[in-house]
């Protein structure tokens, strides 16, 4: 628990004798810095003053690793995100939610969507994608592989996925309409799943932190709370897209506006 990782994520470990007792903060006053002999320094950002506690960036870094690697979590963690597993199966689940229409109508991946799945890296084991947290208006709320391979899922054209990630995993792309409402109610439907997964509201985890409850289960509810406010803020980011997105006169897709705006609010109130 004393052990501080100056290479962020994935580094190695080191004990830093007096540094390591520095506190994290996402806006800290001190930094570790590398010296020519390779010793590491603590710098100061600023003037610290007398009695002041000495605070480091641990890294931009998740609430999951930050409880497992040092014991804490950061409330309103810019850096935290919702992983996810990405299979076909679970998007037509979440276009049932959002009352989106399957693009093909057995609900079976054609050999095509398959190609342009397995083009993003979305066929192989490691399928791991994520819903982001939104800190500010325009942030996305989901990462650009599975932006993507929603896109592919519920496109009804293959000239229309032939390209590649960074265009197809775009959060503001140039096409618009209904296929790209039917994206985003979709990536809705996910976020209402995930918060249907736990089995407390964020009013009951608010309770229990303020209740007599253990600092390991506070700290555990305080992760699960944190999880709730990134599925929430990203439905509310996609909704608010939704807004801005025309559906060209697709009346199936029209429909299910109002009725994914209502669900996803009441939803992630509830959740």
């Amino acid at each position: 628990s004393r052990a501080f990782r100056p290479g962020g994520e994935g580094g190695a470990a080191a004990l830093l004798p007096l540094i390591d007792m520095c506190n994290h903060d996402q806006a800290p006053n001190a930094r570790v810095s590398a010296s020519d002999s390779r010793a590491l320094n603590l710098q100061a950002l600023r003037d610290i003053a007398p009695g002041e506690d000495v605070t480091l960036s641990y890294g931009e870094l998740p609430n999951d690793f930050l409880l497992l690697d040092y014991g804490f979590v950061v409330e309103d963690n810019a850096h935290d995100s919702v992983t996810l597993s990405f299979d076909p199966g679970f998007v037509e689940a979440a276009k049932a939610v959002a009352n989106v229409g399957s693009a093909v109508d057995d609900m079976k991946v054609q050999a095509w969507q398959a190609r342009a799945l397995d083009r993003l890296g979305l066929t192989t084991q490691n399928k791991e994608v994520h819903m982001l947290s939104v800190q500010a208006e325009g942030d996305p709320p989901v990462d650009e592989r599975l932006l993507a391979g929603i896109r592919v899922l519920c496109c009804t054209r293959e000239d229309l996925v032939q390209a590649g990630l960074h265009t197809l995993g775009k959060w503001t792309p140039a096409r618009t309409g209904a296929w790209e409402a039917s994206v985003l109610k979709t990536a809705v439907g996910m976020g209402l799943i995930g918060l249907s997964q736990f089995s407390t509201s964020a009013e009951e985890d608010q309770r229990l932190l303020a209740g007599d409850a253990s600092s390991d289960m506070k700290l555990a509810i305080s992760l699960r709370l944190g999880k709730k406010s990134v599925l929430t803020r990203c439905i509310q980011a996609l909704e608010a897209r939704l807004k801005d997105v025309g559906d060209e006169g697709d009346e199936g897709v029209v429909g299910a506006v109002d009725a994914v705006g209502a669900v996803g609010a009441v939803g992630a109130v509830d959740a």
